[in-house]
């Protein structure tokens, strides 16, 4: 009878290690050999390495697939000893810039229980395999295995989840009212007043940025598509309202426990684990109290705009079906949100000479009301958000895809089918490409400095596809321009309001599936005059 041993990620050698001599692992006899051989060898471990593949001549025929460059792969673990060597502390994108530091901008990487991945990092070639999509690309959410697998046991599953004309139908008829520019920036009537109220309330949360940060984001995106706050900002707040933007928050960190876990991705087809069965209930119990609010919100005649009522008076869906699309969306929009708006915060203010300067450019553009307006000529502020997407990106990963057809990325044949994740923050830390990246500096965003990049080296610098937080093309982020208002009119009203310091400081950075400060950061707020 196979005794299944637990799998706790560590250094390469630690790992190599019990899986050279655990008795009763998972590992097969000849692939605990074969580790015993890698923790001699492993470049992680003191030991030789993977002599990194030949690198195309530009010009030339394309290099073969195997020959892309990568961590060693083993029979059975493949690069599995190398991968958490890599990483520091489970954090994956420590790996990926170790990869992309090692290997360049094109790496393969085999894991257990996955089928080749490759791993790309320039935005050039991102952008090659999104043009070959055609007009029916995959999409991260089908990709993202923990979603995929509780969409599918559904009675009715989400469309959102998956591909080809039922996809490309159902996200057209959602654009509309949400997904194009203008369409976003018609909600700021309702973000706006929510914004004041947040950041009246930010003093009650100054010792915990994360909690913050979170609830806020779950008012804003109630202001916008239910048409109301639901105050879980404040201490009077419905608690069924506040645990549902808590569970928002814990169904992300465990489908990032399970996707970036080998062993949760190995056993995904074959048992249900018990992080698995939290994330199931995690989400049933989002989706529960989401009908309620949805529902609760229907009949409501003081709502003026939503996009609830977009959809319903839409002719695409009924009531109810416009109820069940809102219902979709809710739990998904606390996290990310969250997560970019707490590191934009944390950036400002541990750089006091650039807060400043931004809260001046917000103060002579907005006030008296504070109150962000689209049509805002804010160049600093905007860069402020774009610097701190850069030094501080919430996620490893840009996005997932799979090639449509036979593609050359990279210089690489690369076939139809295989999976490819893209990420851009690996070159947005390069020194090569971004002068002294370790630090804040906005200025590095505004006009006079993309000119003077222009036609250099370094031009690849503002490339769109760097920054594209919420991803690109038609499986972009459906409310992505919409996230970016919250962020906007929060921390522009913040900015107008309050001058930031920090009390604590983080001492170490977690991922689970997003990156963020641990301990949450603690702020001191001063009223501004």
């Amino acid at each position: 009878m196979l005794r299944v041993a637990r799998v706790v990620p560590c250094a390469s050698r630690g790992f190599l290690r019990w899986a050279a001599q655990c008795p009763f692992s998972l590992v097969p006899r000849a692939s605990r050999e074969f580790a015993s051989e890698a923790a001699q060898q492993c470049p992680f471990t003191g030991g030789g390495g993977n002599d990194r593949a030949a690198s195309p001549v530009e010009g030339s025929s394309p290099l073969p697939f195997d020959a892309i460059p990568g961590p060693k792969r083993w029979p059975v673990v493949k690069a599995l000893p190398d991968f958490y060597g890599r990483m520091d502390d489970k954090k994956v994108h420590t790996a990926a810039h170790a990869y992309y530091k090692e290997f360049g901008p094109i790496v393969r990487v085999d894991l257990p229980g996955q089928e080749p991945d490759v791993w790309l990092f320039d935005p050039r070639e991102m952008l090659k395999l999104f043009r070959a999509e055609g007009p029916y690309p995959d999409g991260p959410v089908r990709l993202t295995w923990p979603v995929a697998k509780y969409n599918s046991r559904l009675p009715e599953p989400n469309k959102l989840v998956g591909v080809g004309e039922e996809w490309k139908e159902h996200r057209s008829k959602l654009n509309p009212g949400i997904f194009h520019v203008k369409s976003a920036q018609e909600f700021l009537p309702n973000l706006t007043p929510t914004a004041a109220e947040l950041s009246a309330h930010f003093p009650e949360h100054a010792g915990d940025l994360a909690t913050f940060c979170r609830l806020s984001s779950f008012d804003l995106f109630c202001a916008g598509v239910i048409g109301k706050s639901l105050r879980v900002i404040s201490k009077d707040a419905d608690p069924r309202d506040v645990a549902f933007a808590d569970a928002a928050a814990l169904s992300f960190n465990l489908m990032g426990d399970l996707l970036f876990s080998p062993l949760e991705t190995a056993l995904k087809d074959r048992v249900d684990t018990k992080t698995y069965k939290a994330f199931e209930r995690s989400m049933a119990a989002q989706v529960e109290r989401a009908e309620q609010i949805v529902a609760d919100c229907r009949d409501d005649a003081s709502i003026q705009h939503s996009y609830l009522k977009v959809l319903s008076e839409s002719g695409a869906f009924n009531e109810a079906a416009a109820a069940k699309e809102v219902v979709n969306l809710l739990g998904a929009a606390v996290d990310t949100t969250a997560t970019t708006l707490l590191w934009l915060l944390y950036d400002l203010a541990r750089n006091p000479e650039a807060q400043a300067a931004a809260a001046a450019e917000v103060r002579a553009e907005l006030s008296p009301s504070g109150e962000f307006r689209a049509d805002a000529k804010l160049p600093y502020f905007k860069a402020c958000y774009r610097e701190s997407l850069r030094l501080s990106p919430i996620g490893n990963t840009g996005t997932f895809r799979t090639t449509p057809a036979d593609l050359v990325l990279g210089g690489f044949h690369v076939p139809a089918g295989t999976r490819v994740t893209t990420i851009g923050a690996a070159m947005m830390m390069d020194p090569t490409i971004v002068e002294e990246p370790h630090k804040f500096k906005p200025e590095r965003w505004l006009p006079a400095a993309v000119a003077e990049r222009k036609g250099t080296d370094r031009e690849i610098h503002d490339h769109k596809l760097l920054g594209a937080n919420f991803g690109f093309g038609p499986r972009m982020c459906l409310g992505a321009r919409f996230a970016k208002n919250e962020i906007y009119a929060l921390t522009a009203r913040i900015l107008h309001d309050w001058d930031m310091s920090v009390k604590v400081p983080h001492d170490k950075v977690v991922m689970r599936l997003l990156l963020a400060p641990q301990p949450p950061p603690q702020f001191k707020l001063t009223p501004r005059p």
